[in-house]
């Protein structure tokens, strides 16, 4: 039995390291919301102009009926999947220079740790699609300014 008792020991080291992280019924319930500013929208379609800076004004996080108060971490900004920087203090703010960027289709992401009294931390990942063009002159018929977005978090259940 001595023999066997260290190789059994060793199989069983592993399951000391097994716990639960978090519980997805008890993630956040929050709107978060994105205000820019050099986004215009026309057909579903998101567009920005080569010389006018794609701004980020505020990023804001608002608990979803009765749910208590929430924040964000700090945000981390990308275009195309290449890093642009990180704002960790609330509103958020950020300004991003399009004129090298291609015509599109491109991505701007932003990632953002998302914390709610009593609910287990989590991570937000938002992604908006959107094309460069050369002037204002050349968005699409029916452009508007795109001012802000609300995105509403999605629990598994």
């Amino acid at each position: 039995m001595k023999k066997h008792f260290l190789p059994l020991m060793l199989l069983a080291l592993p399951l000391l390291f097994l716990s639960s992280c978090n519980d997805d019924e008890d993630l956040p319930n929050v709107d978060i919301t994105v205000s820019f500013e050099g986004l215009y929208q026309a057909d579903g379609q998101l567009y920005a102009v080569r010389d006018i800076p794609l701004k980020i004004n505020s990023i804001t996080v608002t608990p979803v009926g009765a749910t208590k108060e929430a924040a964000l971490g700090s945000v981390r900004y990308y275009c195309n999947g290449v890093f642009q920087g990180t704002s960790v203090l609330s509103p958020y703010e950020a300004s991003f220079n399009v004129t090298d960027v291609p015509d599109g289709p491109n991505v701007l992401g932003l990632e953002m740790g998302v914390f709610q009294v009593d609910k287990s931390v989590a991570w937000a990942n938002l992604e908006f699609k959107f094309y460069v063009v050369d002037d204002e002159a050349s968005l699409p018929d029916g452009a508007v300014a795109y001012t802000n977005t609300t995105v509403q978090s999605a629990q598994k259940k």
